[in-house]
């Protein structure tokens, strides 16, 4: 029997119909990691193919790349959370696969060193969370912002009035798909992103905590924004896209979507930037008032 039955054997592989059992058990946890967020795990479904195994008290999530399997933070309550780590291993030993951990947090990093003293902690730098005062955004306020500001009210003297925001709805999301599938896509991670996308808009009505919005120039999508709740305190911005070649455009989506919606909380998680350089000195040129580290871990 090799790996993949082996998974199969123990574990049930997650497609679109499994979104609101996933839901329910990343609730108990509440989570402010980017990779623990539902629309997050169905854009990146095909290229991170996921297992799951659950009964009443817990979910266990593997995912796997190239042929390689690694388990997410256990979805449980709070004094299960060792106890869902060591049947996670006993699962994946019983397979004879590596038992290994990604996208943990340094509190779960913690208590899988006092489960398994020798076990190997990688700090995984590409994969930090961006994470941004809420209100901040709302109107790019503060000295650090200021270049934002400017370029946000560039693009209002600019496009004032020939622009016009929308809440992505059941009337308009075929124009977001299209507008997805008309963008000109290079390198494999990103291709990935773009149909997965185009997968969850296809599916949106699907998930129980999502919100997007878009911005037309001339009648023309031509910038969109999903987000939905990570925590009590946190909204997660999955997606955002623009026309790069209208300034001011990302600040104006962000602008517009926030000061309509999630006004109760104080925190934005950006996700991460792949490592990707330019992407990378963006999320910072926004000013993150903290990151969330993430480890990799061998056991």
């Amino acid at each position: 029997m090799d790996d993949c039955e082996c998974i199969l054997k123990h574990f049930h592989k997650v497609t679109y119909e499994d979104i609101a059992l996933i839901e329910k058990y990343l609730k108990l946890m509440d989570y402010e990691e980017s990779n623990h967020n539902i629309v997050n795990i169905m854009i990146w479904l095909d290229l991170y193919p996921l297992y799951e195994i659950h009964d009443e008290d817990f979910m266990i999530l593997i995912g796997t790349y190239h042929n390689e399997y690694f388990m997410y933070m256990p979805l449980c309550h709070k004094d299960k959370e060792a106890e869902v780590i060591r049947v996670g291993k006993q699962l994946m030993d019983s397979c004879h696969i590596p038992f290994t951990m990604s996208c943990f947090v340094k509190e779960y990093k913690d208590i899988v060193k006092d489960i398994y003293p020798d076990a190997r902690i990688e700090d995984v730098r590409d994969g930090y969370d961006y994470v941004y005062e809420l209100d901040k955004l709302r109107g790019f306020k503060g000295k650090k912002l200021q270049k934002k500001r400017n370029h946000l009210n560039n693009f209002y003297k600019l496009y004032g009035n020939r622009y016009s925001y929308e809440d992505i709805d059941s009337h308009n999301i075929h124009e977001v798909i299209e507008y997805m599938k008309e963008q000109d896509i290079e390198g494999e991670s990103l291709q990935y992103e773009r149909d997965g996308i185009i997968k969850v808009l296809e599916n949106y009505e699907k998930f129980s905590n999502i919100t997007g919005g878009l911005i037309r120039i001339d009648g023309h999508v031509e910038s969109y924004i999903i987000a939905s709740r990570l925590s009590d305190r946190m909204i997660q911005e999955n997606v955002e896209k623009s026309n790069k070649d209208i300034t001011g455009l990302p600040q104006a989506m962000i602008n517009e979507f926030f000061k309509r919606h999630y006004l109760e909380y104080p925190y934005l998680n950006r996700e991460d930037d792949m490592g990707i350089d330019n992407l990378r000195i963006s999320k910072l040129s926004y000013n993150p008032v903290f990151m969330i580290d993430k480890y990799y871990i061998n056991v």
